[in-house]
């Protein structure tokens, strides 16, 4: 019941606090998506004092009701364990707070490309452009930049390592041969060279590739977060620095899921 009473206070106030900032944000031209000037909430910068630019480092101690059993995020998915990974450690990328647009973190870039799914009668004809994808009943796959062609597609390869051969490859493939096209199925990160773990260990498509295979292992008790992985159904490592994820079908959340999937 005391819990209940401090929630009732604890309500108008943040409901009133939350209407004076909205004000201020729109008195001062902030609303909406954009860059916030550096160190806009300092005191001495709202007093209009000049400060000698950005201040990094520092400590900040925060009290949690509970402590979490460990901090491997697969198998301890409590919203701590989640807010303290996102705090302490890095992703492929990660979401701008204020622009919302996804940013490369440990890979300096990365491609997408579409599938051709094609008829399971028809994958011999174009022999070593396709690929089969998944691993219990795998598809019979084409990938690259899907553009219609009539009632044909031509898939061009954006990226190395795709069956299809070199960078700007095409093929040609008959509209009658092909099930469905999924857009933006294929994921090619390339991440940083330099980045270690905090033991001084290179992280690489090893570590990554261990990650994606801990979701996929049915030993692995994981499965409160496992389902949040199911669509990714395929993946392969190109060289140390370069991996690709595949999907079964269009997702919207694809790149969110994968590029924000915390790294063992």
């Amino acid at each position: 019941m005391k819990a209940l009473r401090s929630m009732r206070f604890l309500l108008p106030l943040l409901l009133a606090t939350g209407g004076v900032l909205h004000g201020q944000d729109a008195n001062d031209s902030m609303d909406g998506p954009g860059i916030r000037p550096a160190d806009v909430f300092n005191p001495d910068v709202e007093r209009g004092d000049e400060v000698a630019g950005k201040a990094y480092g520092g400590r900040i101690i925060v009290h949690m009701s509970t402590m979490p059993k460990h901090m491997n995020s697969v198998t301890e998915n409590s919203a701590v364990v989640t807010w303290m990974q996102y705090l302490i450690s890095d992703t492929l990328v990660k979401q701008d707070w204020e622009t919302w647009e996804y940013e490369p973190r440990l890979c300096s870039s990365w491609d997408t490309e579409d599938s051709l799914i094609l008829k399971a009668d028809a994958a011999g004809k174009y022999g070593d452009a396709v690929r089969g994808v998944g691993r219990t009943e795998p598809v019979q796959v084409i990938y690259g930049k899907v553009s219609e062609d009539g009632g044909d597609y031509i898939v061009r390869a954006l990226t190395a390592g795709n069956p299809l051969g070199e960078v700007g490859a095409e093929l040609h493939v008959a509209g009658a041969d092909v099930e469905r096209v999924e857009r933006g199925t294929v994921f090619t990160f390339h991440l940083r060279d330099g980045i270690t773990w905090h033991d001084g260990e290179p992280c690489n498509a090893d570590d990554l590739y261990f990650t994606w295979e801990c979701y996929q292992n049915p030993h692995v008790d994981c499965d409160e977060t496992r389902s949040g992985y199911s669509k990714l159904v395929d993946a392969e490592e190109l060289d140390p620095l370069t991996i690709r994820f595949f999907y079964a079908n269009q997702f919207f959340g694809a790149l969110a899921t994968v590029g924000e999937m915390p790294i063992l």
